[in-house]
């Protein structure tokens, strides 16, 4: 029953971030990506419509985390990916074909491996510190890596995934650890992480397209997640589900990065 609840908020998350990422960006849009005085983006009331909509696909997301193991949640609210550049090729009167389809298939293709890879397994041992410090390295490694892009956009998507992947597993942790003095610090490293990747991917925003931000920063939060899946939380991730990942990431790079889903991206950048 707990895969079943994990499963359908996850699904539901998908749908209301894909939403709240569109009405962010077309906010963005709105008030002119490039100008200054970027706070003013908050004068736009469809910024706040996907304020709200993220927000509630958050909440989904955290408690399809808080009942559910990463590897079943995370490869699930990855397809908001693929639903937002659904909607951005509809809002551009853009056909989805090429590169663009065969990415969504792939991330479509690879959360359905990963559902039949994973659901019914449960991982009853808490949490490892060992993991967690090395967790921990893998995110600073891939954030100074990311100075090495050449697009501001970029970077920016690619430190807000990770910021969200930390999220996202101190979240886990919570839900493991509960009252207790790892389990407070866990909770705080989660509302720090959160706070941290929303500033990140709102300056993304204004620096590239919905659908290219989006697919980096969800790409990367989608798989740091699953090595911590293993790594921290010693969940059973069989060899399916890491076809399914691999499917995604490949599905994130052809529909969301190399074709781009909007023309910002390959707008020149300050």
């Amino acid at each position: 029953m707990t895969s079943w609840s994990s499963i359908f908020l996850a699904l539901g998350g998908a749908v209301f971030l894909a939403w709240g990422t569109v009405m962010q960006w077309l906010g963005h849009e709105r008030h002119g990506r490039g100008s200054p005085d970027a706070w003013k983006v908050t004068k736009q009331p469809i910024w706040w419509t996907g304020i709200v909509a993220s927000g509630l696909g958050t909440l989904l997301y955290y408690a399809a985390l808080w009942v559910g193991m990463i590897s079943l949640v995370q490869p699930i609210s990855s397809l908001h990916i693929a639903i937002t550049a659904i909607a951005m090729g509809k809002l551009r009167k853009e056909a989805v074909r090429g590169l663009r389809a065969w990415g969504i298939s792939l991330v479509a293709l690879g959360v359905l491996a990963c559902l039949v890879g994973e659901i019914g397994k449960e991982a009853p041992v808490p949490p490892s510190l060992f993991g967690a410090i090395a967790f921990s390295v893998l995110i600073l490694g891939l954030m100074l890596l990311a100075l090495r892009l050449p697009r501001i956009s970029d970077r920016l998507a690619v430190w807000s995934g990770c910021v969200y992947s930390v999220s996202a597993v101190s979240w886990k942790a919570v839900s493991d650890l509960g009252a207790t003095l790892p389990g407070v610090v866990a909770g705080m490293i989660f509302g720090a992480a959160y706070v941290f990747g929303f500033v990140l991917i709102q300056a993304a925003f204004r620096r590239g397209g919905a659908g290219a931000v989006n697919a980096v920063a969800s790409g990367v939060a989608t798989a740091l997640p699953m090595a911590a899946a293993v790594w921290v939380f010693s969940e059973p991730v069989g060899w399916m589900s890491w076809v399914g990942i691999l499917m995604i990431a490949t599905g994130v790079v052809l529909g969301g990065y190399k074709r781009g889903a909007c023309k910002a991206l390959v707008s020149p950048e300050v």
